[in-house]
């Protein structure tokens, strides 16, 4: 790209999400559908926010699970890779509470004898398997999507709590976000999407550290003393 980036990818990686800046001590919460039809668009997207300010970092977390394979009229009885037995966190409209298959950063399952990866899930002459790399797509109007990598790196096997982070830093225009699929008509899940400024993620301890800072109390000037 010839124009100047002025998103920065940090800590390994940066991914940046669709959302917007919001007044201090409101961070902001999307949710990212994988059953819109933007998600098999491609540069169309599935969730955009207000403008991020210029300059400014935030962290996006993501959490959730949905399925990439989620047919009520064909349901699938087998599934290879990690399969899990807790159903879709949140199901789209309309859709079963089928098992899940993936989150915002891995496919961790898929069924047994669909189409994967350029082969068949774990069956037919060339076999492939989850886990696999999600197709989260993030970035800004400025910039244009791109893949989104958590911050640490692109994980193996899926976090157990199905939440990640992202680190971004704001280009003065929207973040959006797409989870690029050309076929959405079978899946099913809501991510919840929240951006937090930098100083809400640390005061709201957004990454799990298990620090939160204490309030600096207000100096309180002396009474003086009567003479």
């Amino acid at each position: 790209m010839s124009a100047p980036r002025t998103w920065l990818l940090g800590l390994a990686a940066v991914a940046s999400l669709g959302l917007g800046a919001a007044p201090a001590g409101a961070e902001e919460i999307l949710q990212l559908d994988l059953a819109n039809p933007a998600n098999g668009t491609p540069g169309g997207v599935a969730a955009q926010s207000q403008p991020l300010t210029s300059g400014a970092a935030y962290v996006v977390t993501i959490e959730g699970t949905g399925s990439l394979w989620s047919t009520p009229s064909d349901p699938w009885t087998s599934y290879c890779g990690e399969p899990e037995a807790a159903p879709i966190t949140q199901p789209s409209a309309g859709m079963p509470d089928t098992p899940p298959t993936a989150d915002a950063a891995v496919i961790f399952a898929a069924p047994t004898g669909s189409g994967f990866m350029g082969g068949q899930a774990c069956s037919g002459a060339n076999p492939t398997s989850p886990p696999a790399p999600g197709r989260l797509l993030m970035g800004s109007v400025a910039s244009g999507m791109t893949p989104a990598i958590p911050m640490g790196g692109q994980p193996t096997h899926a976090d157990p709590a199905h939440r990640y982070a992202y680190a971004v830093t704001g280009d003065g225009t929207a973040l959006q976000l797409q989870y690029d699929d050309s076929v959405v008509f079978d899946n099913s899940g809501i991510f919840t999407v929240t951006v937090w400024t930098d100083l809400e993620c640390t005061l709201a301890d957004c990454l799990g550290t298990g620090v939160v800072p204490t309030p600096t109390p207000t100096p309180v000037a002396p009474t003086p003393t009567p003479v």
